[in-house]
């Protein structure tokens, strides 16, 4: 189901993170998008995908990540990025979106062991004036899907 959804403060935010758990398409919309810092950016459809997403998706939601899917509008990528404090996400196209980002966020891409080549993301980042960017290899297997392991992540974010 796609839902339409308005206002992350106190009450909105876990309402559409639990939409979100619940497997509904969610468009969000926020009259300050400094609500919303936390990202991970997900890869529904994408030949390299994230074997354990949904431990990884639960987990970081638990700790009040945005779940960003790639589908949203670019309005919507714009304001995400500018004003995100941490990105954290497998190797994908979506980085491209750090061009948009203002602040210095921390970023964390995790790279299949088999494709160790940060350049992507990392140029970006270094392009944009951003510091902060963390590169991850993953265990992976032989079409690339990763796995990301959540000790690891955990010891990241604390």
């Amino acid at each position: 189901m796609n839902i339409g959804f308005i206002g992350l403060g106190v009450m909105g935010f876990p309402m559409a993170g639990h939409l979100h758990k619940s497997k509904h398409n969610v468009a969000v919309f926020n009259r300050s998008s400094n609500k919303v810092d936390k990202l991970y950016l997900r890869r529904p459809g994408a030949h390299r995908k994230v074997k354990n997403e949904s431990e990884v998706v639960a987990f970081l939601q638990d700790r009040g990540f945005f779940m960003v899917k790639g589908i949203e509008p670019l309005e919507q990528h714009v304001a995400l990025f500018r004003n995100a404090k941490t990105i954290i996400g497998a190797h994908g196209a979506l980085f491209k979106n750090l061009i948009f980002c203002e602040d210095n966020p921390t970023i964390v891409e995790f790279n299949p062991s088999s494709l160790n080549n940060p350049c992507y993301a990392e140029g970006l980042a270094l392009s944009a004036g951003l510091t902060n960017y963390n590169y991850r290899l993953s265990e992976s297997d032989a079409q690339d899907n990763l796995t990301i392991d959540i000790n690891n992540l955990k010891r990241i974010l604390d």
